[in-house]
């Protein structure tokens, strides 16, 4: 049996992010995400790294982090959840610095 999640457009996840069979990004993700089937939608994105068996970007999609696409059936949710991360995925640093949507302009005086 094959289940689809998504993430909806106007939705936005700030978290880590585990799906065992496909996952559907049509809004956002601040976190690292683990799924097998990812697709990124036009106006979805994802900042933080991804680890899938197989990923769809289409355009106007965005992903801002490290990609590994493994043959290697990704982890049980059970494993992931009592931290057996075999992936050793980190948690992306997100500063204000580094957020250019964050930034604001300074002026001159």
């Amino acid at each position: 049996m094959s289940s689809i999640s998504i993430i909806a457009p106007g939705t936005f996840i700030r978290g880590d992010l585990f799906s065992d069979d496909m996952l559907i990004v049509e809004g956002g993700v601040e976190g690292n995400v683990v799924g097998n089937r990812t697709v990124i939608k036009n106006g979805g994105w994802i900042h933080g790294d991804l680890v899938c068996r197989a990923l769809s970007i289409e355009m106007g999609g965005m992903m801002n982090g490290k990609i590994k696409v493994s043959q290697q059936p990704v982890q049980t949710f059970l494993a992931w959840n009592e931290g057996v991360n075999a992936l050793s995925l980190p948690l992306p640093d997100i500063s204000v610095a580094e957020n250019p949507a964050a930034q604001t302009e300074e002026t001159e005086s």
